[in-house]
């Protein structure tokens, strides 16, 4: 728990918290180093009302994720069913988690490239869903935001690796 008021207040994240209203792409904001992740993976399935189809498969999901390797992550990823994005996207970033352990012997431009186009993949399938500027629905990103998928702890942990630091 966080602690103070914003614990209370994470039902409620209004617009003005919401990532995907910013104009920075989701791997300039891991570049930045800047904590957002961190606070969001705090909140993390924090809320009961959570809703999502696919619940029933984070904690088979959870038992691969930490730590995962890049085939494991790559094999959730073409499983994910699509009608689970907040998995799909999980899955993604998994993947771009994945490879910056990897050792595969690839260059390291190379290797962040693919760090890059897996970043880019798990906003592609967000920010259409949870970007949206629809009125009365600003509930949706805290509702991205409360997921207790690990895609903000994994986003977290890829920050935290410097791997793509500017």
């Amino acid at each position: 728990m966080l602690g103070g008021s914003w614990d209370r207040q994470a039902p409620v994240l209004d617009s003005s918290t919401n990532l995907f209203h910013l104009s920075v792409p989701l791997v300039e904001i891991v570049r930045s180093g800047f904590p957002v992740f961190w606070a969001y993976s705090r909140l993390a399935g924090q809320h009961e009302a959570w809703s999502d189809p696919c619940v029933d498969l984070v904690e088979a999901y959870e038992q691969v994720f930490q730590p995962a390797s890049v085939s494991i992550c790559m094999e959730l990823a073409e499983l994910t069913p699509s009608h689970c994005p907040v998995a799909a996207a999980t899955a993604a970033v998994c993947v771009a988690l994945a490879l910056t352990t990897a050792g595969d012997g690839k260059a390291f431009t190379e290797t962040a490239s693919e760090v890059v186009r897996h970043v880019c993949l798990a906003e592609s399938i967000l920010r259409p869903i949870y970007g949206a500027v629809n009125h009365g629905e600003e509930s949706r990103f805290s509702n991205l935001v409360l997921t207790p998928w690990p895609l903000w702890r994994n986003l977290h942990e890829l920050q935290q690796t410097r791997f793509l630091a500017a």
